[in-house]
């Protein structure tokens, strides 16, 4: 997290591509859903990429997200 972490716009988003179910080195994405909120993350969406290839969005929640100095 570390790495990533300070280039994350607080409105912007991270894409997290992973195998989908049957194909070799499928991860249950309930298990990527459920570590999110400890990398201060939460999915909002899911898609499919490929055949073999499904998307997961993450972003930081609203209010976690730093406040706009005036």
């Amino acid at each position: 997290m570390q790495r990533w972490q300070p280039r994350l716009q607080p409105t912007g988003s991270i894409w997290l591509l992973a195998y989908k179910r049957g194909k070799p080195g499928y991860v249950d994405q309930r298990e990527l859903i459920a570590i999110g909120p400890e990398m201060g993350l939460v999915d909002n969406k899911n898609c499919s990429v490929s055949t073999e290839i499904s998307g997961l969005h993450f972003v930081i929640r609203k209010k976690d997200r730093p406040t706009a100095k005036s």
